[in-house]
């Protein structure tokens, strides 16, 4: 469109110097008609994929958290609830901000745009856009090598954030623990280093992208900018110039169009790479074994409670119960008592099957609990498990004692 409105409209205006105001309304008309048509294309895009990203984060979050339901409690014993929370949430919407809303409808347009941009300089001088062809490639590799660099600080970017939430949220939740030990100077000195190894690593982070992208982006328009302007000023020189200046307006025009695609790409995939780190720990979190069910139907007939030579280890290496043995008889009433750290609750833990003994086997009525429906297992924990609450005063000894 520049081209013809400036070698049929422009040149001859100013030749004649008749200005031609159907002509130059005509291709204004034209012009405005074609940027309403890409806006409307635009919108239509950008809703049609936000609504699409919006139902595919939605079910990746309802099948994490469906999956998490179904986690052995073994899973948090070592996980703060605020690393689960984060991968649920956090890396859940960047795949869906990064990937699909600004990543697959940016990238689909950025290509179209390149090939529409290339085909258009081959018609107007295949020579010219054989020699712009080199930059796909070297944009290619440059490309590879950043992506490298790029996942590495953003899978620990995406870690480090991860450990923030998790601090946050067993800061707030035992709130009442750090004061009444008095901790607090200790809780904030451990959120502020994490939250500064944070800060760090998203300062690299754009380092790496303002070096990489927008600089070399610069420095190669410049170049091909520069290296245009002599080929044809050489050929002026020379008087074997056979373009007219709408061409040549047309070139350098393209020219600046191949770069935006670029950038525009540049830009894209480093989204990419916050996505995929992203979306290596959603799929971490959900290729994490499901709590082992058997196949056995399970009922009561006299509750009978049998430890076989159970061994229990939360830690590999570090045992709490060795070689177990006990039997609890219908009807019989059994109390455990022990030091703190003696093996109670766990025991207990093992009854129910919040979790599975190392070695050995439990039988409740000579029925092995390992080989029993896990639905039928939680029924028996619904039923029978009474916990207990804990509160800490910030009082004296003597005085609650006194009370």
């Amino acid at each position: 469109m520049a081209k013809y409105m400036i070698d049929n409209v422009i040149t001859p205006m100013g030749q004649s110097h008749v200005f031609n105001a159907g002509a130059v309304l005509l291709w204004v008309g034209i012009y405005v008609a074609v940027n309403l048509i890409g806006a409307a294309g635009g919108y239509l895009n950008r809703l049609y994929m936000k609504t699409l990203s919006n139902r595919v984060a939605k079910r990746i979050r309802d099948e994490v958290f469906e999956h998490v339901q179904t986690l052995p409690v073994s899973y948090f014993d070592h996980l703060p609830a605020g690393k689960v929370v984060s991968k649920i949430t956090s890396d859940t919407e960047s795949v869906r901000a990064n990937f699909y809303v600004n990543g697959i409808s940016t990238l689909l347009s950025t290509v179209v745009m390149l090939v529409g941009v290339y085909v258009t300089i081959f018609l107007l001088n295949a020579t010219l856009g054989l020699v712009l062809l080199f930059l796909v490639p070297v944009m290619m590799l440059w490309q590879r090598t950043v992506a490298v660099m790029q996942k590495k600080y953003y899978s620990e970017n995406r870690e480090l954030y991860s450990q923030l939430s998790g601090q946050l949220n067993e800061s707030i939740q035992g709130a009442g623990i750090v004061q009444a030990f008095q901790q607090e100077e200790k809780i904030v000195a451990e959120y502020e280093a994490t939250a500064t190894s944070w800060v760090e690593i998203g300062r690299k982070e754009l380092i790496l992208e303002s070096y990489f992208s927008w600089s070399l982006v610069g420095l190669l328009r410049n170049f091909t900018l520069f290296g245009i302007v002599y080929y044809f000023g050489m050929q002026f020189i020379g008087g074997t110039l056979g373009i007219s200046a709408g061409l040549l307006y047309a070139f350098i025009d393209y020219v600046n169009r191949i770069y935006e695609p670029i950038q525009t790409f540049m830009n894209v995939v480093s989204g990419f790479q916050q996505s995929m780190a992203a979306g290596d720990r959603v799929f971490e979190l959900m290729d994490t074994p499901s709590e082992e069910s058997g196949e056995e139907l399970f009922t009561f007939d006299e509750g009978r409670i049998e430890f076989k030579d159970v061994s229990f280890e939360y830690t590999p290496g570090v045992p709490v119960l060795k070689h177990l043995n006990f039997t609890v008889e219908p009807g019989q009433t059994v109390a455990f008592v022990g030091h703190t750290g003696s093996g109670k609750s766990s025991i207990m833990n093992l009854l129910f099957r919040f979790y599975d003994p190392t070695s050995g086997a439990i039988l409740i009525d000579g029925k092995k609990t390992r080989v029993t429906l896990i639905d039928v297992v939680c029924e028996v924990r619904w039923e029978s498990c009474f916990t207990r609450s804990v509160f800490i005063y910030r009082d004296d000894c003597f005085k609650r004692r006194a009370q």
